[in-house]
């Protein structure tokens, strides 16, 4: 790739940042942190002292308070033991920790909480981070797909600022979003017989989205492209062979993908079925309805 053919990524990219600016005015110009703690004002004590002009926040995202960003400092604390982060001591009686899977313990993006010290910064540009990868990995599909540089930066723009990514801001849906778009270029390059760029771009896509932390968004991301291989195998008609080298390629990049993410599955797989016990013990009644098998 000669080096003047990056320059559109370069471009989009620092166009990504500055669109953020108007979404999040109070971290850029006035240095807040994109953490809601004031969803303590709810509970005692801190809901003695709530101001009453208090603003309406996103009601998604009370969960950054109470749960993720202990997970992420009790991760943090564990790895600076050097141990490995298993046990979490401060919800219940304690519970598994890196079996969470929420806990996103391997997602590369993770590494801010161990470069930068202070928790809720690091949050901060944990969030950003994630809508840009959204919008910036959305070009590289747009541009992979041969769309024109003008209709790529529409479609960066607007997969970046779509609302299910900012309903989700808080939570660990968007993580896995900031990589369908290359599952999807994957699938299109090994549709059109490009298997080496395919199984690449798969094994990356595959890989980030399992670690993002949030499988249930993996597995409708997943199905949803396989109808869509489906539909265009239906209509193309090609020869077996061709289907059976596409069917090939993805197996391989697939397998590749969950043998890296193994360190995160097993523990999860292994934990599975023991929250039906947790189940049990804050509703008895209504054990019946959740069951898992592995």
């Amino acid at each position: 790739m000669r080096p003047r053919s990056l320059a559109p990524y370069f471009l989009q990219a620092a166009l990504l940042l500055l669109a953020l600016v108007p979404i999040y005015p109070g971290v850029f110009l006035r240095g807040e942190l994109l953490v809601p703690a004031s969803y303590l004002y709810d509970f005692a004590p801190w809901s003695y002292h709530k101001p009453e002009d208090l603003p309406r926040q996103n009601p998604l995202g009370f969960e950054v308070s109470f749960a993720v960003s202990v997970w992420y400092r009790l991760t943090d604390d564990a790895f600076s033991r050097g141990e490995w982060p298993l046990w979490n001591p401060l919800q219940f009686m304690g519970a598994p920790l890196l079996a969470n899977f929420q806990t996103a313990v391997f997602y590369p993006p993770r590494l801010l909480f161990r470069l930068v010290n202070d928790t809720d910064i690091a949050m901060t540009l944990y969030i950003l981070l994630r809508f840009w990868l959204c919008g910036f990995n959305a070009f590289i599909c747009a541009r992979l797909l041969h769309l024109k540089t003008p209709f790529a930066n529409l479609f960066s723009f607007a997969y970046m600022l779509a609302g299910y990514n900012l309903l989700w801001t808080f939570y660990p849906p968007p993580d896995v979003m900031a990589w369908l778009p290359l599952l999807f270029a994957a699938t299109e390059s090994m549709l059109n017989s490009r298997y080496r760029l395919g199984i690449a771009l798969l094994t990356i896509g595959l890989t980030m989205s399992i670690l993002a932390g949030h499988p249930s968004s993996v597995m409708m991301g997943c199905l949803g492209l396989g109808m869509y291989v489906a539909a265009r195998l239906l209509v193309s008609r090609g020869p077996f062979t061709r289907t059976l080298r596409l069917f090939s390629a993805a197996a391989a990049a697939i397998a590749l993908s969950l043998a890296i993410c193994a360190v995160q599955l097993l523990p999860f797989f292994e934990y599975m079925p023991q929250m039906e016990l947790f189940i049990y013990r804050m509703d008895p009644e209504g054990v019946s309805r959740y069951k898992y098998s592995i």
